[in-house]
């Protein structure tokens, strides 16, 4: 199964106007025109039969979304490097409305204007 972030092989198997349709460790995949090198560059256009390395994008999407820059690679490495992201869950609701001030306190710095809202009474 693709999973975004990882790096493949790829074979082109179709070329449109909008990109090209890729082959990849079983999978079909598809990478858009601006994700190609040559879209930013002086390097050839997409043929069937290339094989490039690219990264999977969105593997959710059907199909898949790949892409070939450079840039797009190193930044799948880096992501792949990093620690994974905890979802930060809100605090079970209590019912009660806080207090700006009391919010200001509990973090200990001002609150922007925009995050303030009468509190409920």
């Amino acid at each position: 199964m693709l999973a975004d972030h990882q790096e493949y092989e790829v074979v082109i198997t179709a070329v449109a106007p909008v990109g090209s349709a890729v082959h990849a460790d079983g999978y079909e995949g598809f990478i858009d025109q601006t994700k190609h090198p040559s879209w930013w560059s002086d390097t050839p256009r997409a043929a069937v039969g290339d094989r490039i390395h690219a990264v999977v994008l969105d593997a959710t999407r059907t199909p898949p979304r790949f892409s070939a820059l450079p840039s797009d690679i190193r930044m799948a490495r880096s992501l792949r490097r990093a620690e994974p992201l905890v979802p930060l869950r809100p605090p079970p609701s209590s019912g009660r409305a806080v207090k700006p001030s009391a919010a200001e306190e509990a973090v200990g710095t001002a609150l922007p204007s925009g995050y303030k809202r009468p509190a409920q009474s």
